[in-house]
């Protein structure tokens, strides 16, 4: 096997510079469905491996010394995502506004696809409860490994 950087985007996929790209399912696979570019999906699950998602958390001298602060910003960063769920193609065209080359088609395309990741676990917006973190992290084994902050 050689590893090969694959860059931003799927380009090195669609010129065959690689066999696999690592990818979000709601994110590559539709910018290559637009392209009409066939691929398979491999699910890592699949094959045992455990994928950790991606979480905000203070640290907890942070959550200590500015409650306040903590707060407000998983607060705002909350209500902007309930705001982007409840109107993502409004999201959208803010975002196309201040960037170029934003497809928006292709974004609301992913964002649909998404939507139930992005609206977290049990339709609590970034929320993970303890009992799927702890599962995940025990069935990788990086209990003991890792200093929790």
């Amino acid at each position: 096997m050689k590893v090969v950087e694959s860059g931003w985007g799927t380009k090195a996929f669609e010129t065959g510079a690689l066999d696999a790209l690592a990818a979000f399912e709601y994110d590559e696979p539709i910018q290559l469905d637009l392209k009409k570019i066939g691929y398979k999906i491999i699910r890592p699950e699949a094959a045992g491996c455990i994928l950790l998602e991606l979480y905000t958390s203070p640290r907890r001298n942070s959550c200590r010394r500015n409650p306040k602060v903590v707060q407000g910003f998983i607060d705002d960063l909350v209500g902007g995502w309930a705001q982007a769920i409840a109107h993502p193609k409004e999201g959208i065209d803010k975002v196309a506004a201040h960037f170029k080359d934003v497809d928006v088609n292709k974004e609301l395309l992913s964002f649909e696809r998404g939507r139930p990741y992005f609206s977290g676990e049990g339709g609590r917006l970034l929320y993970a409860s303890a009992g799927t973190l702890g599962a995940r992290w025990r069935a990788i084994d990086l209990i003991g490994r890792i200093k929790v902050i």
